[in-house]
């Protein structure tokens, strides 16, 4: 069951690929009236990362790119910067706990996001970010 917003996401973003008009961007707007949650379909989602909670008020970047076994906390902000070039890139297995403010370009494999933190600098591969 906690994975309910992530199914929708992976359904919208399937159909996106297969190039089918208008759906993909129906299931984006239910997944913020069901879930309060951004995740729009043209992101690249890891097929194992998680989204606590059924992916309650979670914010994902439009283009962001998420890699495998990562674990997003409710309410995370995943994001980029207007100075920054390019999408944020969250490497394989990294922890992103509860509240944290992801605005950085990139997060290396392994890295842990502390609940509460603020990220604005990239956070090197087997980091370990709080407050």
């Amino acid at each position: 069951m906690y994975l309910i917003a992530l199914t929708i996401y992976r359904i919208a973003h399937r159909l996106s690929r297969w190039h089918v008009p208008l759906l993909p961007n129906l299931l984006d707007g239910l997944l913020v009236l069901l879930f309060n949650t951004t995740i729009r379909h043209t992101a690249e989602i890891g097929k194992t990362t998680v989204i606590a909670h059924r992916g309650m008020s979670v914010g994902i970047h439009a283009h962001a790119r998420i890699g495998e076994r990562c674990f997003i906390g409710i309410h995370v902000v995943v994001g980029g910067r207007a100075q920054d070039v390019g999408p944020p890139v969250i490497e394989d297995d990294v922890f992103i706990g509860i509240n944290a403010v992801v605005l950085c370009s990139r997060v290396g494999k392994g890295a842990i996001i502390g609940a509460g933190a603020i990220v604005l600098e990239d956070v090197p591969p087997g980091g370990v970010v709080a407050g």
